[in-house]
């Protein structure tokens, strides 16, 4: 994910009512995901 990407969904997820920590809490859920998704690929 790239810094454009981060701070868009980060926006977004605030204009959509999320609180500040919500939103980080969100983004790294999808960031660990991301990785582990990642990791997969690269096994097989």
């Amino acid at each position: 994910m790239t810094l454009t990407e981060h701070l868009y969904a980060y926006c977004q997820l605030i204009a959509h009512g999320y609180s500040v920590d919500e939103a980080k809490e969100i983004i790294e859920e999808i960031k660990r995901k991301m990785e582990t998704e990642l990791e997969r690929v690269v096994e097989d």
